[in-house]
């Protein structure tokens, strides 16, 4: 009898080791689903405020799309023609814009022609807009 007792004993302590062995292993993935619940949670918050910053631009891309529809095509000040592909715009250093057309045509006139609406810059240099 007392040798079952003991293997019975033996096999108790064995199963008490692998039980301890468990609840660690269990306490371990615990901790670790708590820290990835956590940062879930985080993202979740991220992911919501960029989706909200999403829609806020999307709102101001709409009412400058809007506002864009509304107002006026741009036309050079010289000439009052709209700009198109033929008569694109270009922009001088003072600031101001006028169509390739009439920048070809003052350059051409005179290589000094200072800008029509300041005065205060030579128009042969120039950047090509659109």
């Amino acid at each position: 009898m007392s040798d079952d007792k003991d293997k019975l004993e033996s096999e108790l302590d064995k199963l008490r080791v692998k039980n301890e062995q468990l609840s660690q292993t269990y306490r371990e993935v615990e901790a670790q689903l708590s820290i990835k619940d956590q940062q879930l949670c985080a993202q979740k918050k991220e992911l919501q405020s960029a989706t909200q910053r999403v829609e806020r631009l999307e709102e101001e891309n709409e009412e400058l799309r809007g506002r864009q529809e509304q107002e006026e095509p741009l036309k050079c000040p010289v000439c009052l023609e709209f700009y198109t592909s033929e008569r694109r715009a270009v922009a001088l250093f003072c600031s101001h814009m006028l169509c390739r057309l009439w920048h070809q045509r003052l350059t051409e006139l005179d290589s000094s022609s200072l800008c029509p609406m300041c005065r205060g810059m030579e128009v042969t240099n120039c950047l090509n807009l659109f």
